[in-house]
């Protein structure tokens, strides 16, 4: 019996609605400044459209922009924290994500490859905190250490919370 996964599918609605809805009310609000007596016509699907792009890729496209300036710091110590028995994922790490990042704190996701037991593959998630420390000469985790790891999505370990977005 093959079971299939619901989870994905569900963050993935969540976060187009979402989106749609703050990019309807935010075109909506735009278009009460554009149109109006002497203004010309505005066209509101291009508001909508616009709004809808700016909620739908812009948090993609943020945190593809920190990972790319940030992720040669905190991939040793992403790695370190995975290979160490503080992690519950087995597997490999498929990809790190920087969510936010400070000169002194790190937040980002791990996602892991795990094989299930029916054959298919899962893509857990876990959000990792990073505090950084004063850098020792050869340190090959450039200062950062974990100090917290909430896992967020398994299967093997039944924990489902939502992740936005919604990335696996």
């Amino acid at each position: 019996m093959v079971r299939k996964k619901t989870t994905g599918m569900i963050e993935w609605l969540a976060y187009l609605f979402s989106g749609a809805v703050v990019g309807g009310v935010g075109a909506f609000i735009f278009a009460l400044f554009k149109v109006g007596p002497g203004k010309p016509e505005f066209a509101f699907w291009k508001a909508i459209v616009g709004g809808l792009l700016i909620t739908w890729v812009g948090p993609f496209a943020y945190f593809e922009v920190l990972t790319k300036m940030h992720k040669d710091d905190i991939m040793p110590a992403a790695q370190d924290f995975f290979e160490s028995s503080d992690c519950p994922l087995k597997g490999t790490l498929k990809y790190v994500k920087v969510l936010y990042q400070t000169d002194k704190i790190s937040y980002s996701y791990l996602v892991g490859n795990e094989p299930q037991d029916w054959g298919g593959t899962d893509s857990p998630v876990i959000r990792l905190t990073m505090k950084k420390t004063v850098a020792k000469p050869n340190d090959k985790l450039h200062g950062w250490e974990v100090t917290k790891a909430e896992l967020l999505r398994s299967d093997r370990l039944n924990k489902d919370s939502l992740v936005w977005p919604p990335y696996q």
